[in-house]
């Protein structure tokens, strides 16, 4: 009798102690997936160190496959831990992401180009690239005006802006967010065959080319310390090799233009508060001269094709216009005709006769492009548009003559 109460005995404190150990590993189980889920999937390896919590720590490993186990040991330690076994089902769900993915954008509407209209009057040669705002998207256009069409060029992933041609034509370079961060990408002047040349986490934008269409300057954020706070200029090579600064100014610098002659370059600052100021970098000779300063705003400086003037914006608010400032033994300043709203954007024909530019008003026609003649000193409607357009480009090769040149390449390899 006293050995079947004793074996009684026995049985009933083997029992209360595995009920502990299943009821601690539970719990500790339970504890293991709530931080699982606090953790990000992007890392390969996941460890949950102990707190000062007697609850064991648990260790997460992530296998190859897209679906990772959760397995307890079935064996406990010298210290309170629990390490994986290879099996244990069911199991929580963390799956890696390798490369960063971004939802798409939203479509175009099936009758965007239609939605433009022309001013059948005016005949001109070459391509406009411009920024078009629909649903909320940054999206680069490029406007036929011989073939008088308009068809998205770069349309996604991310935001794409600040679009500017080649000398020649041939390549589009732009700023986009497709990565996470803004970067320079250029393309063929089709939109094909788009490449990144910056990377990292800087704010890469607002990029121009050199005469010799093999580098690039652009305005960054990189090694300026807390995001926003400076801005200054650096230079790439088209193939994504040579990057190097430029300038160390102070403050923001930004939106650079390169004369023609590659010898010095325009760009906008806020450096003289208040109020943002034109400045003229002579890249040789190193040395700074601010010819546009003042509490007007000036900005967006962009060079005439021979060198000799500097078209600029000025104004807040609403109500933004445009001049030209032009170099010789006399610098003047001569304001375009004023336009109700805003006019930013400046782009010139390759003549230097007529100048394009995007307008917003809130009258009959509240975006469009407008043409400016250098010889009348009047404004004409070239574009009317039912979307916010900003950031032009012109470039004077043809679609005809650009298509021609690659066929002709690809009948040389």
């Amino acid at each position: 009798m006293q050995l079947h109460s004793k074996n009684a005995l026995l049985c009933f404190w083997s029992a209360i102690t595995l009920a502990c150990v299943s009821l601690i590993s539970n719990g500790d189980l339970a504890w293991g997936e709530e931080r699982a889920k606090e953790t990000p999937s992007s890392s390969p390896s996941v460890t949950l160190s102990p707190t000062p919590s007697p609850i064991p720590s648990l260790t997460l490993s992530l296998t190859p496959s897209l679906t990772p186990s959760l397995t307890p040991s079935s064996t406990l330690s010298p210290t309170p831990s629990l390490t994986p076994s290879p099996t244990l089902s069911p199991t929580p769900s963390l799956t890696p992401s390798p490369t960063p993915s971004y939802a798409p954008i939203p479509p175009l509407p099936t009758n965007f180009a239609a939605q433009f209209r022309f001013n059948p009057k005016i005949k001109l040669k070459g391509r406009l690239a411009t920024v078009v705002f629909v649903f909320g998207y940054e999206r680069i256009l490029v406007v036929d005006l011989e073939g008088r069409s308009v068809r998205p060029l770069v349309d996604g992933p991310g935001r794409n802006s600040a679009p500017a041609w080649s000398p020649d034509g041939s390549q589009l370079a732009f700023s986009s967010t497709r990565d996470g961060h803004k970067h320079i990408f250029i393309a063929d002047f089709d939109g094909d065959n788009q490449r990144r040349l910056s990377s990292g986490n800087a704010v890469d934008d607002r990029p121009d080319w050199f005469p010799d269409g093999q580098s690039l300057i652009f305005d960054s954020t990189r090694e300026e310390g807390p995001p926003g706070s400076r801005l200054n200029l650096w230079s790439i090579k088209s193939d994504a090799s040579n990057l190097r600064r430029l300038t160390n100014f102070r403050g923001k610098n930004f939106w650079p233009r390169v004369s023609p002659d590659g010898a010095k370059v325009a760009f906008t600052t806020d450096r003289f508060w208040p109020g943002t100021d034109i400045c003229i970098w002579n890249f040789e000779r190193k040395i700074e001269a601010c010819p546009l300063q003042g509490s007007e705003s000036y900005a967006r400086p962009v060079w005439t094709p021979s060198g000799d003037a500097l078209s600029y914006s000025y104004g807040v608010g609403g109500q933004i216009d445009l001049g030209v400032l032009r170099f010789g033994s006399v610098t003047a300043q001569e304001p375009f005709p004023a336009v109700p709203g805003a006019e930013h954007d400046l782009a010139w024909d390759p003549s230097g006769r007529f100048a394009a530019f995007t307008s917003h008003s809130k009258g009959d026609i509240p975006f469009s492009i407008q043409l400016y003649d250098m010889s009348t000193r009047k404004s004409t409607l070239l574009l009317e548009s039912p979307y916010l357009l900003r950031f032009l480009s012109w470039s004077g090769a043809s679609s005809v003559a650009l298509e021609a040149a690659r066929i002709k390449r690809e009948e040389l390899k």
